[in-house]
């Protein structure tokens, strides 16, 4: 994805404000695939070598293929996986370990009761949730080279940090091919490869209470990953309840935060850590932050308030508090 060029896999009308007024005399390809519209803007042989990488993940990443060795592995229970799918669990587990558990890629059956996969929505009882808690955690997942193991009636699901796993995976594509400047959009994952003419790529930062942004970012050779009860919710009597659940109660966590944002060279960990930073709440996320040097973060609460790491302060535009290591 050394010439300059631009590609764009644009999953949200947002990437029309995050890219600002930095555009690309680029070829134009528009296709299907991760259960959305994808348009790239760059050379062909780029566009297609980077949509054949999507399918080949997908193909064996997807839960609801039935070839896929996810699918496999839900129904089989224990499974002999390819390198990219024993990868793919590993960076799930390493996130879940690092979270203390707030990513939780065992969830599967609690959101499919809850009608997330669906959009047969429900309200579950705590009855019904308990007895679906007993069938998930990640730390009874095994992964031995690879060979993978499920306890019966497990179900994993890996759409929490696959993206960001893809992604990283298409960076390394835009660097075997000499590409100086890139743009990656996948809905919430965006990652800026290079440059933009010279200057940092200007990402805007969604607000989640409305279509607009709380702000923008510049950035260069990163990931940036958003993560939200916005996307995807429902209200029975006159509640609401988001697909961002938590490990510990099967409900919609509430945390306090209502967006996460996470910055850093490594988009599959900050696809995870975006989800479970969502979980564990501003003070164990700054926690965590305080602990790190891999990542930062840039959160908007419950009351709408912006807080940015002070390490990015300096390349954020909009109204915010800073969070001090």
């Amino acid at each position: 994805m050394k010439k300059i060029i631009a590609l764009l896999i644009v999953l949200s009308a947002v990437l029309s404000i995050s890219a600002c007024s930095q555009t690309a005399k680029d070829d134009e390809k528009v296709f299907f695939g991760l259960n959305t519209v994808i348009t790239f803007k760059g050379p062909s042989s780029v566009a297609e070598a980077a949509r054949r990488l999507i399918n080949e993940y997908e193909n064996l990443l997807s839960v609801t293929l039935e070839t896929s060795e996810i699918y496999k592995i839900n129904t089989q229970n224990t499974s002999t996986v390819s390198d990219i799918t024993a990868d793919a669990l590993k960076a799930a587990i390493n996130v879940s370990k690092i979270t203390e558990g707030a990513f939780d890629f065992t969830l599967l059956p609690i959101s499919q009761a809850w009608g997330f996969t669906s959009s047969e929505y429900r309200v579950l009882s705590s009855t019904q949730l308990a007895t679906l808690l007993e069938k998930t955690g990640w730390e009874r997942v095994v992964v031995s080279e690879n060979e993978v193991f499920i306890p019966e009636g497990f179900r994993i699901d890996l759409g929490g940090i696959a993206k960001g796993i893809i992604t990283d995976r298409i960076a390394e594509l835009l660097s075997e091919k000499n590409v100086d400047g890139a743009l990656i959009s996948m809905g919430g994952n965006i990652y800026a490869h290079g440059t933009n003419n010279g200057k940092k790529w200007n990402i805007a930062i969604r607000d989640p209470f409305s279509s607009g942004t709380v702000g923008s970012i510049k950035v260069s050779d990163t990931a940036v990953i958003t993560s939200g009860g916005y996307e995807r919710k429902f209200v029975i009597d006159s509640v609401e309840y988001h697909h961002i659940l938590d490990p510990n109660t099967g409900m919609p966590a509430r945390s306090g935060l209502s967006a996460v944002t996470i910055i850093s060279k490594n988009a599959a960990l900050a696809d995870g850590l975006s989800t479970g930073i969502f979980v564990m709440g501003f003070d164990k996320g700054t926690k965590l932050w305080k602990s790190r040097d891999d990542f930062e973060m840039i959160l908007v609460d419950d009351n709408g308030k912006v807080f940015v790491t002070e390490n990015i302060a300096p390349d954020f535009s909009g109204k915010y508090t800073i969070i001090k290591k």
